[in-house]
């Protein structure tokens, strides 16, 4: 199987997989409920109600609760829809 890329196709997959492991590595691991509202627009009842259902995992730390980043990511990949003409 023979895969013919030109220069900028193969530049822009190089930026976009550099940028991805750059992304990873300075990202926390864990975000409180706080940070998750903060970063995504919702509200705690929303982020409650995620829980609820078992929509998104968390983790439960005594009375804290953890979101990890993987969880989030996972939970925001499975419920995008491209926006566009149909």
């Amino acid at each position: 199987m023979i895969i013919e890329l030109n220069a900028t196709k193969l530049e822009e997959l190089v930026v976009q997989a550099v940028s991805k492991a750059i992304d990873k590595k300075l990202r926390k691991p864990v975000h409180t409920i706080e940070e998750v509202c903060n970063m995504f627009g919702v509200t705690r009842r929303t982020l409650q109600y995620l829980r609820d259902t078992r929509k998104l995992g968390y983790i439960k730390e005594g009375k804290k609760i953890l979101f990890r980043a993987e969880d989030l990511d996972a939970f925001f990949d499975k419920n995008y829809f491209e926006g566009g003409k149909k």
